[in-house]
């Protein structure tokens, strides 16, 4: 199995260093790793082929500014492996990472994609993005995304995300008309992308990856006014519509919610909640046959808690 990394670097001089030795540290080396800087302005680009370039592994692609989606693309265009791992260049990797994520990968072969838990540094207390203290299955989440009016968020940022190459190039297929709106947050692309595309994902609880909290993190820890939350809502619904325009129409599709909770072994009270909702408002649905589709569903979610309970299957 070959390894391909991308780390994209938008000026982030200061902190880039670290993202690339934390990759080069690994345990398991990377066969290739991708930096791309995405038309830096802080001379990031410069100081990456002066430091990088010359090592047999690393490859410096430097392309003008076009955001965080714009730079998935071009990181994975010089790609050649099997599994496509993302990094944000002011983020880090634990040395153990990728020993761990292939590991996985080869005793696993039935999942597409591995979201890691993070462990948050810099400013502030240290703290787990995931409060998980087991793997845990994700199964399929297709209609969860794709139906709910509010698109729930099953993953994690760009540093512990991590997938078979060919689930990468189904996401990447989203037209290059996209990219403007995704400048930032592009991991939506790719979480959500994912599941909508029927991705089978899986969770790793161990803090592998460190998320670093400073000043001038893209999104974290900032607040949105109601005019860039509804802009950002509008541009995530047309993403997960283009994903799924193969379900087009839905007609009929709500009453398949319990088959697709029956794919997460170790179902949360939300999942239930959200695939209620689902089933709650499909005005095709009459009021036998939703009272009848969710008994079914919490039936189906006991069960599944129960043998849970019993045992892990996962």
């Amino acid at each position: 199995m070959r390894i391909s990394v991308v780390v994209t670097v938008f000026d982030l001089r200061r902190y880039a260093g670290e993202a690339v030795d934390s990759v080069l540290a690994q345990r398991r080396d990377a066969d290739e790793i991708v930096l791309v800087d995405d038309g830096s302005t802080d001379g990031s680009g410069d100081w990456l082929e002066k430091e990088y370039a010359s090592h047999a592994r690393v490859k410096v692609v430097r392309k003008r500014n076009g955001g965080q989606l714009s730079a998935f693309r071009a990181g994975f265009a010089e790609c050649s492996g099997d599994l496509i791992c993302f990094l944000d260049g002011d983020d880090r990797w634990k040395p153990g990472y990728l020993e761990r994520l292939e590991r996985f990968y080869r005793e696993r072969p039935e999942f597409d994609a591995v979201f890691g838990n993070l462990e948050t540094f810099g400013k502030g207390k240290r703290a787990l993005w995931h409060e998980e203290t087991r793997d845990r299955d994700l199964g399929l989440s297709v209609l969860r995304i794709y139906l709910a009016r509010s698109a729930s968020w099953e993953g994690s940022p760009t540093s512990a995300l991590s997938m078979r190459r060919a689930l990468v190039e189904r996401i990447l297929s989203l037209p290059e008309s996209f990219d403007p709106e995704w400048r930032i947050r592009a991991d939506d692309v790719l979480v959500l992308g994912a599941a909508v595309c029927g991705a089978r994902r899986y969770l790793l609880a161990e803090p592998l990856v460190e998320y670093r909290v400073h000043d001038d993190n893209g999104w974290f820890g900032r607040s949105a006014d109601a005019s860039e939350h509804l802009a950002f809502k509008l541009r995530r619904h047309a993403m997960i519509r283009h994903f799924g325009r193969r379900l087009e129409p839905t007609a009929g599709l709500s009453h398949l919610v319990e088959a697709e909770l029956a794919t997460k072994p170790d179902p949360r009270p939300k999942d239930l909640r959200i695939y209620r909702k689902i089933l709650r408002d499909d005005p095709r649905l009459s009021w036998k046959q939703r009272w009848l589709a969710r008994r079914k569903l919490r039936k189906t979610y006991r069960r599944l808690r129960r043998d849970r309970s019993a045992g892990p299957r996962s």
